[in-house]
């Protein structure tokens, strides 16, 4: 069993623009080690892509992630979805594929999961009202992957409260029947190269 080092949630910049493939690569096989994952996500724009188009003669392209084979990391697309109660953060869309900002939660949950993404709320009770909608409305978390319990932007109190939602899910918890199983995530919602990997956390890979 080995465990891996993954930041699902880092835009590598506040400016949308071309990211150099090599610096982007380094910088998570420097934070994140080998077989490192992070999450490349776009808002309102397109940052994934213009980086995997880029990347090609270093890394090999799979339509939603872009793998260095010499620094043995991947770089998968996410995207921050703005909806009318707060942020969706979806992984694994195709490249060139994107979802309506500003919806509904509920519409944008469905829209989401019909293009078979990864759906994660991101920083629930930091600069957004989703923990709040999912409270009021708990049978949406039947298409949530994962809450993003740590942030590494948000504020503590936020955090805690995030991680409460989580626990919530639990079959201990009050939305237990609403939710099968909800992951519990730590990213660093990072918007600079020196934040890739400041939060992260560890899935196992097992070798059969």
């Amino acid at each position: 069993m080995e465990t891996i080092k993954v930041d699902l949630h880092n835009h590598f910049s506040t400016m949308s623009r071309v990211l150099d493939p090599n610096k982007v690569a380094d910088r998570v096989r420097e934070t994140l080690g080998e077989g490192g994952i992070c999450a490349l996500v776009n808002y309102d724009d397109r940052r994934f892509e213009a980086f995997a188009e880029k990347a090609e003669p270093h890394g090999d392209r799979f339509g939603n992630a872009v793998y260095f084979p010499d620094r043995k990391v991947t770089i998968i697309k996410g995207e921050e979805v703005p909806t009318l109660q707060g942020d969706l953060l979806v992984l694994g869309l195709e490249e060139g594929r994107h979802l309506t900002p500003r919806k509904e939660l509920d519409w944008s949950l469905c829209e989401a999961r019909d293009n078979d993404g990864i759906i994660i709320i991101p920083h629930p009770y930091f600069h957004s009202n989703v923990g709040s909608a999912l409270e009021k409305n708990p049978e949406n978390l039947k298409n949530i992957h994962a809450i993003e319990a740590r942030n590494g932007n948000a504020s503590a109190c936020a955090n805690n409260i995030a991680d409460y939602l989580w626990y919530s899910t639990t079959t201990m918890g009050k939305f237990g029947k609403y939710s099968g199983r909800v992951g519990w995530l730590s990213s660093s919602d990072g918007h600079s190269f020196r934040e890739v990997g400041s939060s992260y956390s560890g899935i196992c890979r097992f070798d059969f």
